[in-house]
């Protein structure tokens, strides 16, 4: 059995990110999954790795900022502008929020 290190805790003590000994961050997909069901009218079953953001999952500009808001204000990071604009799919948007809690993890 693995033992995690926990990287987040939500206002409410729920464990929004942990990191494996191996380095793997659990926790940042199940959060970015809720964010993007709580913003998007959208099933769970659409949310994959390689659905874009605006044609598949029909998010629109506001819908974007509000997404990264969200997770910004989860994880208590921040992430630069020009990374937003990269954002194209699921995927981008893990990749983008696991970076900007590893740096953070660096900098503490």
């Amino acid at each position: 059995m693995s033992r995690a290190v926990v990287t987040g805790l939500g206002t409410d003590g729920r464990v929004l990110g942990a990191r494996t000994k191996g380095g793997t961050m659990v926790g940042v997909e199940a959060k970015v999954k809720e964010v993007l069901l709580d913003v998007l009218d959208i099933k769970e079953d659409e949310i994959i790795p390689t659905a874009r953001l605006s044609d598949d999952l029909k998010a629109a500009s506001i819908d974007i900022v509000d997404i990264v808001a969200a997770l910004e204000n989860a994880f208590d990071v921040d992430v630069d502008e020009a990374q937003v604009m990269k954002l194209q799919t699921v995927q981008d948007a893990l990749d983008v929020f696991k970076a900007a809690i590893a740096s953070k993890d660096k900098a503490s």
